[in-house]
């Protein structure tokens, strides 16, 4: 067994036992390194200096620290202007803090042992982070820069509950020269002219180029140049370099580090902070002074100079650090793999998260360049090898691994931004509670306010009464009650059609039809947009699938006229749930005649919303009769839950017996047939529901344009709001919800990526002022760069 001792101090720390394990090639672990970082207190960072023994015998040693990160600002997936909104409404957003076995403001591993300890001074030391993260209150452990070469040393972690993820590899330039222009005669000639042009630039007699070994009276200064590089590379959230840093450096790195300062005029306009290994040369921090960096092409003569003084310092390899790999490959540096460990301390399952959003958000780069004569000194094809290094304990023969790799909902959840599955305290009226406060609700699909209507859940009360609460069995066999078909015949009358054909859910109406229509030798042609239901009812046919874009009635003919001689089905959403979008029915009537094809309509979003009486986009075009199957569901403006067909007797006399959800499903429960055929009177009886629900979503949708979003209105229930962003949409919706008004989020797939939105949708028994509140909290968050 191993036990760590555990020092809050550097100077609290056995520096001889320490020293044993501090590898000089390179300045990392040195005691004068890391006490310049601890007395400088740069991002308020709480180092622990961890030892470990065996029988009192030291084995091992490593250093970490906690510190604060704001994780949002390393992802490559938010736009400034997206994430300054939601900080604006969450200023907590991704912040996390921090245990991490690596360096701030420098780079390299920080754990070293014997080999003969390995395995029982990690399982010690897991231990012991495992008790300093519970001390910091820490949500995440991040093992940094684990050579990829050393990887197998190390993923013993993986037993512990870590998950490794590629980090970003480190520039290297090998040295073979004793001077800078040995370094340029080895260079292609091409190669080495683009150098010589730029190093011209420093020839300009206002400028000099000084190695600077007391650097502590220059610190304001290194700090602010230090600053415009960080600003220019989006913020270097990892560290913050004070002239507090810069001082400690100089008094306690004193011989192991100096400046190298580009000066004009005396005055320092670049420069790059660099560690004197016994034999890496690496430049820790580099500023420059932007308005005159393109003049004199300073990014690239600082390390230009470094190149030089390692060369005369007879160093080995000088570390060019990471990011711009693409200049520093071009100029002959060699690109090493680095291997992060992750765990999640206070939820296991965040660790994959956080494994994935690391690798997501770091770009490994690739080099094609050959920068020297003779043999192609680059390594890049190691960084593939270490994609495939991490894969090595996928079970590939596992069918669940890729569901418990499955992250995305665990991603939401560890940024708080969660937004399924709210739980509602109430009925679905206009005001709903929710964690005990009341909340407008605009997310609903019960668009007449029928569902807590007092004729139907008398219906349903009677149906229960008389009936049971539920049917025993599928309609083919004991489940048809009377109350079944008299249903059927109030839904074939209402629709306009001679039959109906009751399912138990709207999605296993469409699935059930749909895989009995059609099937292998037939053409199934569907808008893109259509609902699931109707694409996994298109997949279980066999039929050919034929998408068309989106109520493009072009590209719907350019289908038929591809598949005229074979026989054909065209299904379609009349209103598409999600934006609100209406067929141009008359064009799909014409178009659906002149190529032969049949044609049904799913009107879910429609029924009770849209037509004279409330029957749907066919009745709105007074094009029933050309449909051949309108199919509709039970589950919004009718109150309850099922989904039918309606269509000619024949045709659905053969679903009845062979649309497999039909045949092996039971029957719907007799309160939910009850309170259908409640609603069917009412739809029939109060024309004025409609009336009053187009005048609600009219008022609302102004509004909100009035305020600035961007909404498409459709003269429908659905009012589509347009966010661009999955973060804007998901944080929007949370922000909504906790000021008092919910409505539905709408991110990919059920819309395309960059056409995120809040879907908006008004019930007839809404009020003005119901509406209004609404508005003074949409105001409320409504940001100047709210995307158009």
């Amino acid at each position: 067994m191993v036990q760590i001792e555990s020092y809050t101090s550097i100077n609290d720390v056995p520096k001889i036992i320490w020293n044993g394990f501090v590898n000089l090639s390179t300045v990392n672990l040195e005691i004068g390194h890391l006490l310049a970082i601890e007395v400088s207190q740069i991002n308020d960072i709480h180092p622990y200096y961890l030892i470990g023994y065996s029988n009192k015998k030291p084995v091992g040693i490593a250093y970490c620290f906690a510190i604060q990160v704001d994780l949002a600002g390393m992802s490559n997936d938010y736009p400034p202007e997206i994430l300054e909104t939601v900080k604006t409404w969450k200023p907590d957003f991704m912040e996390v803090r921090i245990v991490e076995l690596g360096h701030i403001a420098s780079l390299g591993n920080t754990i070293e042992f014997l080999q003969k300890y390995r395995v029982d001074f990690f399982y010690s030391l897991s231990q012991k982070i495992d008790e300093i993260g519970q001390l910091e209150n820490a949500d995440l452990c991040i093992v940094r820069d684990i050579p990829s070469s050393r990887y197998n040393e190390f993923n013993v972690l993986k037993e512990y509950g870590y998950q490794p993820a590629l980090g970003f590899p480190t520039a290297r330039m090998p040295l073979y020269w004793n001077n800078f222009n040995g370094y340029l005669n080895s260079l292609k000639s091409k190669k080495r002219n683009n150098i010589k042009q730029k190093r011209r630039k420093l020839k300009n007699p206002e400028l000099s180029v000084k190695i600077i070994n007391d650097y502590a009276p220059y610190s304001e200064r290194l700090a602010e140049l230090w600053t415009n590089v960080a600003k220019h590379n989006n913020g270097y959230q990892h560290e913050r370099l004070t002239p507090a840093y810069f001082e400690a450096m100089n008094i306690h790195m004193n011989g192991r580090s100096h400046v190298v300062a580009i000066k004009k005029n005396n005055k320092i306009i670049a420069y790059g902070l660099n560690l004197i290994g016994n034999d890496e040369y690496f430049g820790v921090a580099e500023g420059l002074d932007y308005s005159l960096r393109d003049e004199f092409d300073l990014y690239a003569n600082n390390i230009f100079e470094g190149i030089n003084i390692a060369c005369e310092l007879q160093k080995k390899i000088f570390n060019i650090g990471i990011t711009s790999y693409n200049f520093k490959t071009f100029i002959g540096a060699e690109l090493e793999s680095n291997i992060y460990f992750l765990k999640a301390f206070k939820k296991k399952s965040y660790t994959a998260v956080y494994a994935d959003f690391i690798q997501k958000n770091i770009t490994q780069p690739t080099s094609t360049h050959q920068a020297f004569k003779g043999l192609n000194k680059h390594k890049s094809s190691q960084l593939i090898n270490a994609k495939t290094l991490l894969n090595d304990s996928e079970n590939t023969l596992d069918p669940f691994t890729r569901h418990y790799n499955y992250s995305r909902v665990d991603a939401a959840r560890s940024a708080d931004l969660y937004p399924f599955c709210p739980v509602f305290e109430s009925a679905q009226k206009p005001i709903i509670k929710h964690l005990g406060r009341d909340v407008v609700l605009l997310g609903t699909n019960s668009y007449l306010g029928l569902a807590t209507h007092p004729k139907i859940k008398e219906a349903a009360h009677k149906a229960i009464k008389k009936y049971g609460v539920g049917c025993s069995g599928s309609p083919l066999l004991n489940g048809t009650l009377d109350l079944h078909n008299k249903l059927r015949c109030e839904l074939a009358h209402f629709m306009g059609k001679q039959d109906a054909l009751i399912f138990s859910t709207g999605y296993q109406t469409n699935i059930g039809v749909i895989s009995a229509l059609v099937n292998r030798n037939d053409v199934l042609i569907m808008d893109e947009r259509n609902h699931a239901s109707l694409i996994d009812g298109a997949r279980l046919s066999g039929a050919r699938l034929i998408r068309y874009k989106h109520n493009d009635m072009a590209s719907l003919e350019t289908a038929l006229k591809r598949f005229a001689h074979e026989p054909k089905l065209v299904v379609s959403d009349t209103i598409f749930s999600m934006k609100g979008t209406m067929i141009d029915l008359p064009k799909m009537v014409q178009l659906v005649k002149q190529y032969d094809a049949r044609l049904m309509l799913d009107e879910s979003h429609a029924i009770g919303v849209v037509g004279e009486n409330g029957r749907g986009i066919a009745e709105y075009y007074g094009l029933s009769d050309e449909v051949d199957i309108l199919m509709g569901t039970f589950s919004k403006s009718l109150a309850s839950i099922g989904g039918f067909v309606a269509g000619d007797y024949k045709l659905l006399d053969t679903l009845k017996h062979i649309a497999r959800s039909h045949v092996f499903s039971a029957s719907l429960p007799p309160a939910s047939v009850a309170a259908v055929l409640a609603a069917l009177d009412i739809v029939k009886g109060e024309p004025e529901r409609q009336i009053r629900l187009h005048k609600n979503a009219k008022y609302l949708a102004k509004g909100l344009q009035e305020l600035g979003f961007t909404v498409n209105y459709k003269r429908n229930a659905i009012i589509p709001l347009f966010c661009g962003h999955e973060l804007l949409a998901v944080a929007a919706y949370q922000k909504l919800l906790k000021e008092g008004v919910y409505v539905n989020i709408v991110t990919y797939p059920a819309v395309p990526k960059n056409e995120e939105l809040l879907r908006i949708s008004v019930m007839a028994t809404h009020d003005v002022p119901m509406l209004n509140k609404a508005l003074d909290v949409f105001k409320k968050i409504r940001t100047p760069n709210w995307p158009a």
